[in-house]
Order: structure tokens, then sequence, then C-alpha cells
């Protein structure tokens, strides 16, 4: 189908709106699954938009826009919770709440889609069939939102046929769209090892159990897991960010914490990973004298975009923008419980250009979007829509 965005919106009407809705979302942030203002605030707008709003789920909102006429149903998501982090002060607009800030870009993702409903909602007489508008909390912590989204029986009731997400990235130019058909980011499981022994001086070793030195042998050996185990052609990951124990230079401690993650693309490899890792600390640890505790917290699976929607969305647009504006991705190790939505339905998730001068990267106190992305962001899922919805 071809679709002129123009038919529909103005963007230079809707601009004033979208910088006053993203500037109050980024002062006013919250963290994950106490996202209570931030909640309030999009139920007033689907409200005064007319908008139906179906499910409430902690402080996740749906809503839904139906067409003119029957036809397919398809959903959009954005996620709405902020990071435990502080802003940079220089910031303007800046956080207002002490110590939690959007530093992944959730103020830019909720304001594309308020956008979105807002001029879809105007536009529905033309639209066949249904939008199901999904506004997530808790991406950032585990269990994450989409679990209990998905459990309300909510892509079964309304048979959604494919689910659509964007997420900024600061490493693309504004204009700049990256898509990738196919696996783009990995499952993530957090490993939690605790390494036990009676403790003793440091001066004399050989009376106890040096459980620094254990651990520090677990953690060497378990990266010949990948090395050793996992196929070459499967991406895999495991990495020790934190080593923890209450000695002192002279002093063996009698408990040594261990936490890091691992991330993987294949869920048989997954399983089996996480076996080899309780194996060889447990196993490593005995034959020091100690003992060895391993606790693993599943998170998320791996992300795939869905090859039917993906690769012709990818076409629809290089067609609508120029063609050295859509950027094709590589595989990403970093986690997404997007994932979730993409295990249950056909799903494409969609990386939009935020490339800020001052900017730094996600997850950072000097992350910032740069908001003239909106304009790239709303055309492209605006086109997406509409076609698939025809």
């Amino acid at each position: 189908m071809d679709i002129k965005t123009e038919d529909y919106y103005n963007y230079k009407d809707i601009k004033g709106e979208l910088e006053g809705i993203f500037n109050h979302l980024h002062t006013n942030p919250e963290i994950s699954f106490k996202e209570y203002e931030t909640s309030k605030y999009i139920k007033s707008f689907l409200k005064k938009e007319s908008i139906e709003i179906i499910e409430t789920i902690g402080t996740s909102v749906i809503g839904i826009i139906e067409g003119n006429t029957k036809g397919k149903t398809i959903a959009l998501r954005a996620d709405i919770d902020a990071l435990p982090i502080c802003e940079n002060p220089n910031h303007s607009p800046c956080s207002r709440n002490k110590g939690v800030m959007h530093a992944c870009g959730h103020d830019f993702h909720m304001t594309n889609l308020l956008g979105i409903a807002k001029i879809l909602n105007k536009n529905k007489e033309k639209l066949k069939g249904r939008i199901i508008l999904i506004f997530q909390s808790g991406e950032e912590t585990l269990p994450g939102g989409a679990k209990s989204i998905i459990s309300t029986g909510i892509f079964d009731k309304y048979n959604i046929e494919w689910i659509g997400a964007i997420h900024c990235e600061p490493n693309l130019e504004v204009g700049e769209i990256g898509i990738k058909s196919g696996m783009y980011m990995a499952s993530g499981d957090e490993i939690y090892i605790d390494v036990e022994g009676p403790g003793g001086h440091a001066a004399m070793p050989h009376k106890t159990i040096d459980t620094v030195l254990t651990a520090s042998e677990i953690v060497v050996g378990l990266q010949q897991i990948n090395s050793r185990f996992c196929p070459p052609e499967i991406p895999s990951v495991l990495t020790f960010g934190k080593i923890e124990s209450g000695g002192q230079m002279n002093i063996i401690p009698e408990h040594v914490k261990i936490e890091g993650t691992f991330r993987t693309m294949n869920e048989e490899w997954r399983e089996k990973a996480k076996t080899l890792i309780k194996q060889i600390s447990c196993g490593l640890a005995e034959s020091k004298g100690a003992t060895c505790k391993v606790k693993i917290v599943e998170g998320y699976p791996f992300l795939i975009n869905s090859e039917r929607y993906t690769d012709s969305i990818k076409k629809l647009l290089i067609e609508h923008f120029d063609v050295e504006n859509i950027k094709s991705l590589g595989i990403r190790m970093t986690t997404e419980d997007f994932s979730y939505y993409s295990q249950k339905t056909d799903a494409t998730f969609i990386r939009i250009g935020v490339k800020e001068d001052s900017s730094k990267a996600l997850h950072t106190s000097s992350f910032k979007a740069n908001i003239d992305a909106l304009e790239t962001s709303i055309k492209a899922l605006i086109i997406i829509c509409f076609n698939l919805l025809h």
C-alpha cells in the first residue's frame, strides 16, 4: 500500500504537544513496577483522546483502537519504567526525582506511542482491523512486565498477529533506523555463587581453606564453558562483574560471593550451560576443600525478529526513507523483555537513531535522547501500521 503520511497528519502540528509530553515524562521518572504517576498520566492522555482502555495490570496500561472495518490485530509496545541513576544536572530538562532518570529512553518510547495513538485514533475510519497499545511497566527489572501482560490472555483473546516496538539508539544518527531480521538479542540469566570455608590467618593458609583462591579458580574455570563446550555457531557470553569477600590483606574470609551474567541465543545450550556452571563451580570448590552454593536466576529469553514480517518492513522503510538511513544491525548480547512477546507471536524490534552531541551511552547519567528523532520514529510506525492493516 502506498502510504503518504501527510494524508494522515502533519508533524509540525503535533511537535509542540509531543515535546511537552516528553518533558513531563522525562522530568518525572519512576522505577520499575512503581510507575504510579506515569501510569495515571498515560491513562489521562488516552481518555482525553477518547481511546478505550481495555486492561490495567499493576501500572501497565493497555488501550485499543478499532478500525472502521474488520481485519487483523496488531500491537505496539512502549516500556514506561526508569532507572535508579542520578541524572547529569546539566541536562535540560532534568529529572526531578533524585536518583532516578530515564537513562534508557523510555520517556522517548512513551512519547512516541502516545503520539502514534493520537494519530491513529484520528484516522481510525481509514483503518482495517485494530491496534492494541501496550504501555508496559518493569522492563528493566526481573521478572519484567511482559510476562504479566501475556498472562492476561490478551494475545489469544484478540488474536494479535504481530507486535512491534522501537528503542532509542545513541549510536545511530537522527533520521537513521536500525533493523535486523531473525535472532537479534540474547537471553540473560543471573549467576550467584557463594564459596564457603572456615576462614583463617593469611599467614597460615595450610591450616584453613583459601576461599579467595578457590573463588578465583572458579571464575577462571567457568570461562572454559564457552571456549570448550559451546558450539561455535551459537553466540554465548559468560561474564562475572562482582567478587566480594569479608577478608582483609591478612585474613582469609569465610565467604566469597561471585556475581555474573550468562547470555546466549539457543535454549538447548542455555540449559546445558547452566548445568555446567553448577557442576564446575561445585567441583572446583570441592577439590579445594571448600563448599559452594550456586543460584541461577532465570532472566529473559532471546529475542527473535520475525523474518516473515521484518524483511517486508525493512523493504517498506527503504521505500519511504533514504536507503542509506536504513541500517542493517548485528546481533546484540543485551537483553530485553520484549523477547517474551517474540516467543508468543510474530514480532519486530526496531532501533531509532537519537544521537545527541553531548549524550553518552544508554544506562549512564549522561544519556539524553534527541527528541527530533520522534519525527522519524512516528513516521516509520505509522507507515508500518497502515501497511500491515491493509
